[in-house]
């Protein structure tokens, strides 16, 4: 909702999100990608190459997921915070980043949707360090309004590179209980609720009114995800939107 990355998943192939094209070498280890022409963050600064290559150094040396990336060359540096440049992560323009890797990766365009590659803004993450995410800048479809101890409320961002969502508000409650959770769902003021594969498992489906979807993630590293569907979850048109607000949960733990 927030970020976004290069690409985005649409099942088993990759589609453009912030980046607009890619190539390749002829055995896969050399990939180019360009960026979108005009992309902004919420604090309505352009994207440009220098926020790619910081926001994927920064995942190689500090997320979990850094090991699926691990065929950019140099990334054994991971775990080290001050370690030196990595070598396959290379700026070749404003709008363009190279990368080199140790071994084919014919999927490094889907790869790269990733929600750990997600693109953050250099200069406002170096401004603040960890406390940016008290307060997070992305380019994605929903900007940051606010949050409390349970709730986040994100609104529709308006100068979104691929069009203004058409839902205007998008509230997401904080569970830590299932049952709970479930029983707000079934009082009708949940939305959607969005559960993963050890949490969904726990889940009596006899008991859940609503449409139930189950989707699998052809990234490596991402189990099954099921959503729970209200019956006020719809496909919404352009003006039908306008001053609509969906409710979403999510649960805090993880098995």
């Amino acid at each position: 909702y927030l970020y976004q990355s290069l690409t985005k998943s649409t099942g088993e192939y990759a589609s453009p999100s912030l980046a607009i094209n890619w190539s390749c070498n002829e055995d896969f280890t050399t990939w180019y990608f360009t960026l979108r022409p005009g992309v902004r963050f919420h604090n309505g600064r352009a994207v440009t190459a220098d926020d790619v290559h910081f926001s994927l150094e920064r995942m190689l040396r500090q997320s979990p997921h850094a090991r699926l990336f691990a065929a950019i060359s140099g990334s054994k540096i991971i775990g080290n915070s001050q370690g030196k440049p990595i070598a396959g992560l290379k700026i070749v323009a404003r709008d363009r980043i190279r990368f080199d890797l140790d071994r084919p990766e014919e999927n490094w365009p889907l790869l790269l949707s990733h929600p750990a590659a997600a693109i953050l803004p250099k200069d406002e993450y170096l401004a603040s360090g960890r406390a940016f995410f008290d307060n997070p800048v992305g380019s994605g479809p929903f900007e940051f309004a606010e949050r409390d101890r349970n709730t986040i409320i994100l609104q529709a961002y308006d100068q979104y590179c691929q069009g203004r969502p058409f839902v205007d508000e998008l509230k997401i409650m904080l569970f830590q209980e299932l049952e709970e959770c479930l029983r707000v769902f079934r009082q009708g003021r949940l939305e959607q609720v969005v559960l993963y594969e050890k949490q969904y498992e726990m889940v009596d489906l006899d008991r859940v009114s609503g449409q139930v979807q189950i989707l699998e993630s052809q990234l490596p590293g991402s189990g099954k995800m099921m959503r729970l569907l209200g019956d006020r979850v719809r496909w919404i048109g352009a003006e039908e939107g306008r001053d609509f607000s969906l409710t979403e949960a999510w649960l805090t733990f993880a098995s």
